[in-house]
């Protein structure tokens, strides 16, 4: 199909996932408090603290707008709203039964705006939730797919989709695990809801010939 998804549906569904997303995200986050796993490893102590990368960090919220803004059609924002609610329905019973968080440290002079736009991030957003990483499953889901169906922005997506992942160690919101979790995530949500739809068309096609 080539239809083109009208705009306030596409916001529509857009918005309502990531409603649930936030609440159940910040309902998991209160539960499992105080019952944490430390995922740290020798490698993670390698990667340098960088402020600044905290304004990509919350580009993700931008990011999430691209499906919205462009012209997709049927097929690739299915997918991809498809496979965010398989992300969905992976990431929060993770987080709930292996909890784990991130030791952050202490920001104490905040000069910079950047500083001052961590220090927002870390009251308002839980050490925990990290494994696997929400922000980096999410991204590469939408540049999978575009990646897949070879639009004409996919490196562009793909670009700013791993800016987004290095931004999550470099800010220290996530380990490396995490990230490579999320990434993992993301091509088994792609890959299962695409070969699965085209399965579902197979199915009816050779039921309505």
């Amino acid at each position: 199909m080539n239809d083109i998804i009208p705009f306030r549906k596409k916001i529509f569904y857009l918005l309502l996932i990531i409603a649930i997303q936030q609440l159940l995200y910040f309902f998991v986050a209160k539960e499992t408090i105080n019952i944490q796993n430390n995922l740290y490893s020798k490698y993670d102590g390698l990667i340098p603290f960088f402020i600044p990368f905290v304004w990509i960090y919350l580009s993700l919220y931008l990011f999430v707008l691209i499906p919205v803004i462009d012209k997709l059609d049927y097929d690739i924002f299915i997918n991809i709203l498809f496979s965010s609610i398989l992300l969905l329905s992976v990431n929060i019973p993770v987080f709930y039964f292996y909890p784990s968080s991130y030791p952050r440290p202490e920001l104490i002079n905040l000069i910079t705006t950047s500083d001052k736009l961590l220090n927002w991030l870390y009251n308002v957003d839980p050490p925990n939730n990290t494994f696997p990483s929400m922000h980096v499953s999410t991204t590469f889901t939408f540049a999978l797919n575009y990646m897949l169906y070879k639009k004409k922005i996919r490196y562009f997506v793909l670009i700013w989709a791993l800016l987004i992942a290095l931004s999550t160690i470099l800010i220290k919101q996530h380990y490396i695990i995490d990230v490579i979790a999320g990434m993992g995530l993301a091509t088994f949500s792609t890959l299962i809801v695409k070969k699965t739809r085209k399965i579902i068309r197979t199915v009816k096609q050779l039921k309505n010939p």
